[in-house]
């Protein structure tokens, strides 16, 4: 495993010089989970929450390791929080969630997500936000979200085979290959292009982003343009402008609003 913090990140972009100080301040984390409790481990799948933990799962046991993001670069030793297998691991602001090999999820660290998981429901995948959680029903393929009520009230009613989420949003494929979301729209990161088909997705804090299914092209949505209370839309400067999706707005949208990407 490997990792970049933020600053990592602007500094890697901003500066053109080759100093030793700007390289190495841009130099990746190297997480190879090396200790004597448990040597160097290959790693099945990682997830990270915003100034909390970063958590993988190993390769072998599918037990997880958890990094203290407060001490990111400092100490690199993980710690096992729970001696337990699980097939996929996610991590919020407070919460961690990690779903068994027989599709059972268990949340801890917060009180009320663990309170309110589905305990006796069986998932096929997990996806998680600052405060909320969603899960893939097994028996059904549709969705079930806890922690954030408003997230839990404004699931779509529909099957997907895979769901992905953001900050304060979520999205989903469904078995069509079509994208729905669901959430907070404040940067129109719910506004999938229509008429796409998508393989894959990737959602940030203010933005969404999906692979077509047919060009294998990248489409972003989101971080554009700014919805006011009375429906109409303010603008910002730069923009997300790939795979054909403008500043949040659709190609066919008679807005020419403009905004600012978000890495």
């Amino acid at each position: 495993i490997q990792c970049w913090n933020s600053y990592d990140i602007s500094s890697s972009s901003s500066s053109s010089s080759s100093s030793s100080s700007s390289s190495s301040s841009s130099s990746p984390h190297a997480l190879t989970a090396y200790s004597e409790a448990f040597g160097s481990l290959p790693f099945m799948g990682i997830s990270g929450g915003k100034g909390f933990v970063i958590c993988g799962l190993q390769q072998v046991s599918g037990r997880p390791l958890c990094w203290d993001n407060t001490t990111f670069g400092e100490d690199l030793n993980p710690r096992r929080l729970r001696d337990e297998a699980f097939m996929d691991i996610v991590v919020g602001s407070s919460h961690i969630c990690g779903l068994s090999t027989d599709g059972l999820v268990t949340c801890w660290r917060d009180e009320a997500i663990q309170r309110m998981a589905p305990s006796e429901e069986r998932f096929l995948g997990l996806a998680s936000g600052s405060d909320f959680v969603c899960g893939l029903r097994a028996y059904d393929r549709k969705v079930e979200c806890w922690g954030n009520p408003k997230m839990a009230i404004q699931v779509p009613n529909a099957t997907f085979q895979s769901i992905q989420a953001g900050t304060s949003h979520a999205c989903g494929i469904t078995l069509t290959f079509n994208v729905q979301c669901w959430g907070d729209d404040t940067y129109n990161q719910l506004a999938a292009p229509s008429g796409k088909q998508f393989l894959s997705l990737a959602l940030g804090d203010r933005h969404s982003c999906g692979i077509e299914a047919f060009l294998r092209n990248v489409a972003c949505w989101g971080h554009g343009v700014v919805k006011k209370r009375d429906g109409t839309r303010a603008k910002h400067d730069g923009g997300i402008t790939e795979g054909g999706v403008r500043d949040g707005v659709r190609d066919d949208d008679d807005d020419d609003g403009h905004g600012h990407g978000h890495g």
